[in-house]
């Protein structure tokens, strides 16, 4: 499913995460600067904490002004309003933290915890977002970087996410009783239980470089890990329902079009030749209810004197 080690660049599925292109993007500078003034020559998890905890320490939990899945999302200016003091839910921490991570040549990625109802369905309203960065001790390795502390699943069973949802081993969070936000982590990954799968979004979506992977009119393309079915999200169902109102509407004016509207005009030129023969008392032809003139030419209305 994946390549096993980035090289920096690595694949999951149908999506790429282009590392070596990040590093190297000029609009990323700035991220590459608050990394090198912070974390400059860690790598892996260690980044990934210093990176978090640099966030944490301006940016309160609340709701920001730009999420990355919006249309007009900056990278760079979602980071700088948070280092201003903007707040940020675990959509934005989490796409700052990979971006930084991802702008200084350092595999990362994004990916939603979506926790499934008893019947396999989708429970997206109470989704989190957390991240993937490779550590070479410990390879792809999980970090919650809004409510504080490691992620690691069944100990017998692989560290990424992506392994976790096939073995089915439940998320934990390691003990981090500093960060005040370690009972709210905790009590929700014990809720959380075996029965979830992981959403990656395409890197695009959060550092707005490199290939968009995603067809208009999708905002983005999305790998569900976990999910042995097809399902839409809210934001699909809705297009889809777009879509069918659309065909239904296109369909009722081809018929308007080339059905009734040209019925119409037949009967219209029909009462206008039996009008036009009933005063001229020219003769009728009687096909069951139906009367047809006689001797008229095609398309002209018969007129007295004709």
């Amino acid at each position: 499913m994946e390549s096993q080690r980035p090289d920096p660049d690595f694949n999951l599925g149908s999506l790429r995460w282009e590392v070596s292109r990040y590093a190297v993007d000029p609009r990323l500078e700035p991220l590459r600067n608050y990394y090198r003034a912070h974390a400059d020559g860690k790598k892996g998890m260690e980044a990934a904490q210093l990176i978090t905890e640099g966030i944490a320490s301006h940016s309160p939990l609340g709701n920001p002004s730009q999420e990355f899945v919006d249309t007009g999302f900056n990278p760079v200016a979602s980071f700088l309003l948070q280092l201003g003091g903007e707040p940020g839910h675990c959509t934005t921490r989490s796409g700052s933290v990979a971006a930084v991570l991802l702008a200084s040549g350092i595999p990362a990625r994004v990916f939603q915890i979506i926790p499934l109802d008893p019947d396999g369905h989708l429970q997206v309203a109470n989704g989190h977002n957390v991240l993937e960065v490779w550590d070479e001790r410990s390879g792809w390795s999980m970090v919650d970087p809004t409510l504080g502390g490691m992620l690691a699943g069944d100990p017998a069973g692989s560290p990424s996410a992506s392994g976790i949802t096939h073995n089915r081993g439940a998320l934990t969070v390691l003990p981090d009783r500093e960060n005040i936000q370690y009972w709210k982590s905790k009590s929700y990954y014990q809720y959380l239980g075996p029965r979830f799968c992981v959403l990656f979004p395409e890197p695009w979506l959060y550092v707005r470089s490199g290939d968009r992977s995603a067809p208009w009119p999708f905002r983005g393309r999305f790998l569900c890990v976990g999910l042995g079915h097809w399902q839409l999200g809210p934001a699909q169902n809705s297009l889809v329902g777009f879509i069918g109102s659309s065909l239904i509407y296109i369909a009722s004016e081809l018929v308007l079009f080339l059905v009734i509207a040209p019925a119409r005009r037949l009967v219209g030129l029909c009462r206008a030749d039996l009008a036009a023969a009933s005063r001229c008392g020219l003769p009728l032809l009687e096909s069951g209810s139906v009367a047809f003139s006689v001797g008229r030419d095609e398309g002209i209305t018969p007129r007295c004197g004709d």
